[in-house]
């Protein structure tokens, strides 16, 4: 079992890694989004969090980015997923140049967050602040990524904890309801150009399959957890971090007294 990261009781439950993790109550669709919006004008994207986890020739490379609220909570955008088994092996530079660029520039234009060509032609704009944070065992990746982005973008190697150490500080993210997953019904393939129906999204398929090893100190490696991997990056690299939390404390007192998401799902139109 997980040891809570607070109290020092076990968490984990017939060997699920994210028993508290729930559908029902951890995610909302596109449209359940879009409404959150409109009934609630005073919700705010004030900050991004990316988290990548890179590999080239067999595991999947995949970033998430979590828009962090100022309600306190953070949703999830469109998910990066390259799959070199299906789309094909491609090296770090030709996958941030011609692929993970576009991503970007796709959900810091779909949340408002001042785009990398906004950034580029007008160079006073107001900007949202973003972090990426990627597993330090692809150093290449983050030096493509600082290449191609640094200038839109802070890029920093994962200061990685023990697996049950992280694991317990996304666990106490969920329970807290501070992360919200917005299901897309898919996600758009930057190899092929087009978008990949799926009935569940990708991070909520793994945080939901994701096990313990007989140890109970690492996953079971029967489940992919690559996109768990980038979320889990980005989650604990905020969340132990004494001066992102500083600047996201500021933004939370500034919309104090801001619904969370399911409450303003509630409020009738």
């Amino acid at each position: 079992m997980v040891l809570s990261e607070n109290l020092g009781e076990t968490t984990g439950g017939y060997g699920s890694v994210y028993p508290m993790f729930r559908h029902d109550k951890h995610v909302i669709s596109y449209l359940e989004w879009s409404k959150v919006q409109e009934r609630n004008r005073q919700i705010k994207v004030v900050g991004c969090i990316i988290g990548g986890d890179g590999a080239v020739n067999n595991d999947c490379t995949a970033f998430t980015a979590w828009m962090l609220l100022n309600n306190g909570q953070a949703v999830l955008a469109p998910i990066f997923y390259h799959n070199p088994v299906d789309d094909g092996v491609v090296g770090y530079h030709q996958l941030v140049q011609d692929k993970l660029i576009y991503w970007v520039e796709d959900i810091t234009r779909q949340f408002h967050l001042g785009s990398l060509t906004e950034t580029r032609t007008r160079p006073g704009m107001s900007r949202t602040p973003i972090w990426m944070f990627i597993d330090s065992a692809a150093p290449d990746l983050i030096q493509e990524c600082r290449f191609f982005l640094s200038d839109r973008i802070e890029i920093n190697p994962v200061k990685k904890l023990p697996v049950p150490q992280m694991v317990a500080t996304v666990q106490s993210a969920i329970l807290n309801e501070n992360l919200i997953i917005i299901d897309y019904g898919g996600y758009y393939n930057y190899t092929k150009r087009k978008f990949i129906k799926k009935n569940t999204n990708l991070l909520e398929e793994q945080w939901s399959m994701l096990i313990w090893n007989e140890k109970q100190d690492n996953y079971d490696p029967i489940v992919p957890n690559d996109v768990s991997d980038a979320a889990t990056y980005g989650i604990i690299s905020w969340f132990k971090n004494a001066e992102n939390i500083q600047y996201f404390n500021i933004q939370k007192l500034i919309g104090r007294g801001i619904l969370k998401i399911s409450d303003i799902l509630k409020t009738k139109e």
